[in-house]
């Protein structure tokens, strides 16, 4: 059972473990797109003259999403991959403590009625004894003056 529930947390981290870095590699992938072709002609194409745009310039800024792309797909792919995972594991961890905890022995069964019928013995009215009724003060006035009276 603890095996069970060790597997699932560690599917969870592993999930938010990819998810995280997913995102790095993405928000990476748009720094690289949008900073590096900038960097390349501040510092390698200064010193010439440009009549057109080079080439590398066009494909950074592509293959850096591409690659951003990719990852975030594969991450999610593999996060989906684990979930269904987790839920197997959850349901055979559910099924383990249905199992274990609804099977009661027969020893157990007979202990627990005999605290039952000692409890009910111990706090059942005894017979014999006269509950007395309760009286009205004016009731018993009343059956003193016809007692005085009578007399």
């Amino acid at each position: 059972m603890n095996l069970h529930k060790f597997q699932i947390q560690y599917l969870r981290q592993k999930n938010l473990q990819a998810l995280m870095e997913a995102l790095v590699v993405m928000i990476g992938a748009i720094f690289v797109a949008i900073l590096l072709p900038q960097v390349l002609v501040r510092f390698i194409y200064a010193n010439q003259q440009l009549t057109a745009e080079p080439m590398l310039l066009q494909y950074i800024p592509v293959v850096a999403l591409v690659l951003g792309v990719l990852q975030l797909v594969v991450t999610l792919l593999g996060n989906f991959l684990r979930e269904r995972q987790m839920v197997k594991l959850e349901r055979t961890l559910v099924n383990e403590v249905n199992q274990s905890t609804g099977a009661i022995d027969e020893s157990e069964l007979k202990e627990l009625e005999k605290l039952v019928d000692s409890a009910l013995t111990k706090h059942s009215p005894k017979k014999g004894v006269k509950k007395s009724s309760p009286t009205n003060k004016s009731t018993t006035k009343q059956a003193a003056r016809t007692k005085k009276v009578s007399k």
